[in-house]
């Protein structure tokens, strides 16, 4: 951002500031807005106007320089240009916005071992043998916790047949990583 898509509303000398680069307009000063709750835009609703890709809020801030000490700064915020005199707040410390949980597609391949949601929230293991993206499922074998699990965090196929489960894809977790150890598999953490 070039020093021209900063609006400065007053100065403070940065070498009061901790840890703060100064700034490239002039080396001493910082810029600095107050008072930025008395700077909200609404919109037609009366509701505060936020910027529709950040969320952020967007202010009209006034055009005085002033002084402040510096034990009545709260913390820096930065304003990006939004629309002609109107700035969006870019404050690295507002409070975060809790995100949803994002749950991403797993697409596993032949010889992938994937972590299965199995009954009451188990999760087990599954060695894909053969992948049906047009029904999205696969087909494999499972392997349940080795009996000394605590000992040797080891996976073990749950049977010895040659019949393949079939697994959709909703239940598909993850595909893991790891290593073969002998006829056993073991997850790398």
């Amino acid at each position: 951002m070039s020093t021209e898509e900063v609006y400065t509303v007053g100065f403070v000398p940065s070498y009061l500031l901790p840890d703060k680069r100064p700034n490239a307009m002039d080396p001493f000063l910082e810029p600095l807005v107050a008072d930025i709750e008395n700077s909200f835009i609404e919109d037609a609703q009366g509701n505060i106007l936020r910027h529709p890709l950040s969320d952020t809020i967007v202010i009209e801030p006034f055009e005085t320089c002033s002084c402040f000490q510096v034990q009545d700064l709260d913390r820096k915020v930065m304003l990006y240009p939004f629309q002609p005199g109107k700035f969006a707040v870019v404050d690295p410390m507002r409070k975060i916005i809790p995100i949803p949980q994002v749950l991403v597609p797993v697409f596993p391949q032949v010889g992938d071992m994937v972590s299965v949601q199995g009954g009451d929230d188990e999760l087990w293991r599954a060695e894909v043998q053969a992948v049906d993206h047009v029904h999205k499922t696969v087909r494999g074998y499972f392997f349940v916790k080795h009996h000394q699990w605590n000992e040797n965090q080891l996976w073990k196929r749950e049977s010895m047949s040659h019949a393949m489960d079939t697994i959709h894809f909703k239940s598909i977790i993850s595909i893991v990583e790891g290593q073969w150890q002998g006829p056993y598999w073991k997850d790398n953490h």
